[in-house]
């Protein structure tokens, strides 16, 4: 009965983090701070929030061209081409070499089908920049749209040369190439797709279509059972593949960007899609490769959509990383913990006393563990530990002096 009681308590103690203290006044923020701001606003598909920060840092400084950049792109993705053309034919006027200006108008342009002026902005982003991968891949959408199917392809061969093993121009090859007649090679291009991205519906459409077509039951079978598959994500609901495909959208816009993959792959975990959701977080943890934050994000956001063990997952490689890092150490020492793995969480615990040994919380949470695992001695060392190093914080001594009454008038 005891050891129950302990375990509720390090539930109820370890997995609720303490409130953050009142803020104190703070300067307003810089244009960096709002360009940060405004990208991580775009990235999640918060375009109202992301075009306040945009505005906000232009306020502050109205030749900002990244700023500009952004404003327009939250436009784009919203529809409102005549604001988006605007904001980025001001910020190539500011900065006459800002290849992604160029950039960005041409695909603009080629949304709204004007091609001739979308070929003019992007062959000037070509002449800035050859050596960028969104550049081709942009200039490959041109020419796909355009019917110029074997100019596509070369474009698309090039991006890839740039930015190798990437779904999206996969896909986009597989098209060129179909175009051309190569329907052999078509076939090999979406497969490499689908092997690189398994939650890329249109993907395995596309595939099971051409490949029925050229006779390949073989590849058509599956492929058309999996887009069955995908596009039952919901359940019904109708909504849930209208975010699917915005989020899709947002990828298939700039496959780059590490945040539309996660995005995607969060979506997934709360529809129970897990195969498909953890392609997609190892997508977005190799396209920024050894972003600790990045790490401890996951681990949060899937504790939070109640995937302990995936959650964990994802905190080892961040201590796989940065074995000291102490909010790593409490979040994986806290899930186990919760799960019942004691001596786990209390090992997590004693880690973070190696690389911590004057941080109270630390003791704290190691004499917690210790607690819920019968070990009362050192349960009760570690809590002295703990307040003889939490100085004036109130708060952490109080709980600490609780958790050494409960162990003194409950002896194990």
């Amino acid at each position: 009965m005891l050891q129950l009681f302990f375990s509720a308590l390090f539930a109820l103690t370890a997995c609720a983090p303490d409130p953050p203290p009142t803020p104190t006044p703070v300067a307003p923020p810089s244009t960096a701070v709002q360009l940060t701001t405004a990208r991580a606003h775009f990235e999640a598909t918060r375009f109202d929030k992301a075009a306040e920060s945009a505005r906000a840092g232009l306020a502050l400084d109205s030749t900002a061209v990244d700023l500009h950049n952004i404003l327009a792109s939250t436009y784009a993705a919203q529809g409102r081409y005549a604001l988006a053309i605007k904001g980025l034919e001001t910020a190539i006027r500011l900065q006459p070499d800002y290849a992604m200006g160029f950039v960005n108008l041409g695909g603009v342009y080629t949304k709204l089908g004007q091609y001739e002026k979308a070929a003019t902005y992007l062959q000037r982003a070509a002449q800035l920049n050859s050596d960028s991968s969104p550049v081709r891949r942009r200039l490959g959408e041109l020419y796909l749209a355009t019917a110029r199917y074997d100019e596509a392809t070369r474009e698309l061969l090039e991006a890839l040369r740039l930015f190798p093993d990437d779904a999206t121009l996969y896909y986009y090859l597989g098209q060129s190439l179909q175009g051309e007649g190569r329907s052999d090679d078509a076939i090999e291009a979406f497969q490499r797709a689908a092997l690189l991205d398994i939650g890329f519906a249109d993907v395995f459409y596309r595939l099971g279509l051409l490949a029925r077509k050229e006779e390949q039951n073989e590849v058509a079978r599956p492929a058309l059972e999996r887009f069955n598959h995908l596009r039952g994500i919901g359940g019904g609901d109708p909504q849930v593949p209208k975010q699917v495909k915005r989020m899709r959208a947002a990828i298939l816009n700039a496959p780059e960007g590490a945040a539309h993959h996660y995005n995607l792959g969060l979506l997934f975990v709360e529809h129970g899609y897990f195969v498909e959701a953890q392609n997609k977080f190892d997508r977005a943890i190799a396209l920024r490769p050894g972003d600790l934050e990045l790490l401890k994000q996951l681990g949060r956001d899937l504790l939070e959509l109640k995937q302990p063990e995936a959650a964990l997952r994802y905190l080892q490689m961040a201590l796989d990383l940065n074995p000291g890092d102490l909010s790593a150490l409490f979040s994986a020492g806290q899930i186990t913990g919760r799960l019942g793995r004691y001596e786990q969480a209390i090992a997590h615990f004693r880690q973070a006393i190696v690389h911590h040994p004057d941080d109270p919380q630390s003791w704290y949470f190691l004499g917690l563990g210790l607690s819920s695992s019968s070990k009362q001695a050192e349960a009760e060392k570690a809590l002295h530990r703990s307040l003889a190093l939490s100085g004036t914080d109130d708060k952490l001594r109080n709980k600490t002096q609780r958790l050494l009454a409960a162990l003194q008038e409950n002896p194990q």
